[in-house]
């Protein structure tokens, strides 16, 4: 058996293993999405309020 039938056989085996592990995996993903947008909305705010001459 080669090595990517070992790995289907697996997953085949073991569905419900990896339809979670999918889900976590994406919901991971997300979490790091949403975290590299929140830090650059953060940095968008602190420009727009330590810019010179601009009302708060």
């Amino acid at each position: 058996m080669s090595g990517n039938q070992n790995i289907s056989r697996t997953i085949d085996d073991s569905p419900n293993f990896f339809n979670e592990y999918n889900k976590r995996c994406e919901l991971a993903r997300q979490i790091a999405k949403f975290n590299d947008l929140l830090a650059q909305q953060k940095d968008l705010i602190d420009l727009s309020t330590s810019t010179p001459g601009t009302q708060s």
